[in-house]
């Protein structure tokens, strides 16, 4: 099987990524796109003009984004990327759900530090490295 650097991209998503083309990131996306935010489920950006405000953000804080797979189905694909922010390594998994025009209409977007640089994959709404908080009302063990 071929490495997937040398196939060509099939999603545009990841051709406007990897040729650092914000514009075309933006035009990958339907015009009332929801992206999740991958820390929170408290955020979403809706639109192209809020999907906008963040998509220039990522290859100024990801250092050497590169895609490591891709798969499509009908109105469904997926997306994993390696980068490193601040010198830790991450893995990024995009899951997108296409419109018929093959633009994204939904994306979810999940990030955490590979097992032998980290303490393990954060769960939703943590940052890689963030520590896991007691749930509200529970106690600590005491000692």
């Amino acid at each position: 099987m071929p490495a997937l650097a040398s196939r060509p991209a099939e999603l545009a998503l990841r051709r406007a990524m990897e040729a650092r083309d914000m514009a075309a990131v933006l035009e990958a996306f339907a015009p009332d796109a929801v992206l999740h935010s991958p820390l929170t489920d408290r955020l979403a950006f809706e639109g192209r003009e809020q999907i906008g405000t963040i998509t220039p953000i990522v290859p100024e804080v990801c250092e050497d984004l590169h895609y490591i797979a891709e798969t499509r189905g009908a109105d469904t694909a997926f997306l994993v990327s390696r980068a490193r922010i601040e010198g830790q390594a991450i893995e990024i998994a995009d899951q997108l759900r296409l419109g018929p025009d093959g633009r994204i209409l939904e994306t979810e977007r999940g990030c955490w530090a590979p097992l032998s640089s980290g303490p393990g994959p954060p769960s939703r709404g943590r940052a890689p490295g963030e520590a896991r908080r007691a749930p509200r009302g529970s106690r600590s063990p005491r000692r």
